[in-house]
């Protein structure tokens, strides 16, 4: 037998035997993992508090109640989802009002079975003017600066907003269920998001 044999032969052997060592180290590893761990920490969210755009006391819950009639008989909130702010650094705020119970912020209070206010505040006149002409959609007289009603509703969810300009900021009354519970057609959630927005402190 050559030498180049020889040394062909023991590096075989060492590549077989680490094989076989890694083959145990990760067998032996896997029998002592256990899939269900260890319990894993999961941070709650927390709504942004560090400022009040007021959404939750721009109208009384008495005057959504009263508004919107026997579908907000078991009304809840208003709870406050916080602050969300923009890359150009504005800032929005939502306040819901839930027809059904349980709802957290991980849900967003079941916002979408439920009346809610946005108020976002603009950096300028000219962000709101951007916002203005960007909608195309009905006009409303008599409310804010301004004010626009539309039907954004999807197959699954009937939803109707009530968008009110007032100095830098607007306030967008929306009124949304699952379609299947919906109680309201465009002229009646019309009618009940003005008598809203009407009532409401700008």
């Amino acid at each position: 037998m050559n030498k180049k044999v020889i040394i062909i032969s023991i590096i075989a052997v060492i590549l077989i035997a680490g094989g076989v060592v890694a083959f145990l180290f990760f067998t032996k590893q896997s029998s002592n993992f256990d899939p269900t761990g260890p319990p894993v920490a999961v941070v709650p969210l927390a709504a942004d508090l560090s400022r009040d755009l007021k959404a939750c006391t721009t109208v009384s819950k008495a005057d959504v109640q009263s508004a919107l009639g026997a579908t907000a008989g078991s009304l809840q909130g208003p709870d406050n989802m916080g602050l969300i702010s923009t890359k150009s650094g504005e800032q929005s705020q939502v306040c819901v009002f839930a027809f059904v119970t349980g709802g957290t912020i991980n849900d967003s209070f079941n916002i979408g079975n439920a009346f809610s206010i946005e108020v976002f505040e603009h950096k300028d006149q000219a962000s709101v003017d951007k916002d203005k002409t960007a909608k195309s959609v009905a006009t409303v007289s008599g409310i804010g600066d301004a004010a626009y009603f539309f039907n954004t509703s999807t197959e699954t969810t009937v939803r109707h907003e009530l968008k009110v300009y007032s100095g830098l900021k607007h306030y967008t009354f929306t009124l949304a269920q699952p379609a299947d519970q919906s109680a309201f057609s465009d002229s009646t959630a019309r009618a009940a998001l003005e008598a809203i927005a009407t009532s409401a402190t700008y």
